[in-house]
This record gives C-alpha cells, structure tokens and sequence, in this order.
C-alpha cells in the first residue's frame, strides 16, 4: 500500500478529532508502522484531550477509533431529526 500522504497528514484522521470532526480511524498498522507512532501513544493522546477511543481486532483486521462523545452524539441527534 502506498500513501501520498506524509505520516503528519495521515495521523490528522486521529488528531483532529474533537476539533473538525467527531470520529476518526486509521488502521493500526498504518499508525505503526507508516506514522511511526505506537497504539499507546495514540491512546494516551485521546485520553489527555477528553477523546474516548476504540481498539477493533480480529483475526485479520486491525484499527484504532478516536471519537469525541459530545460532538458524535449532536451529530447523530442532527441526523435523526432529518
């Protein structure tokens, strides 16, 4: 897989969460090993910046969600009032 994204421009989808957007994923190997950042690290940054987060894990898949629960939550009440 190739990006044409610097690793800062990839780990945006995670670090703008809270700011411009209410959820962001990436795939944990890309977080490891393209951003050269560990799951921890990322996980303490959500924590430290009010952000809940999520690790999915299955057999072949792998990806850390950050999401901020006030923002999700108006974006949905928004969406279902539609």
């Amino acid at each position: 897989m190739q990006y044409n994204e610097t690793p800062e421009e990839i780990m945006r989808d995670l670090y703008e969460v809270g700011i411009h957007k209410a959820l962001g994923y990436l795939p944990t190997k890309t977080i490891i090993n393209i951003c050269g950042k560990s799951i921890q690290e990322i996980i303490d940054f959500a924590e430290a910046n009010g952000l809940r987060h999520w690790l999915y894990q299955t057999e072949c898949v792998s990806e850390l969600y950050v999401y901020d629960v006030s923002m999700l939550s108006q974006m949905i009440n928004n969406y279902t009032k539609s």
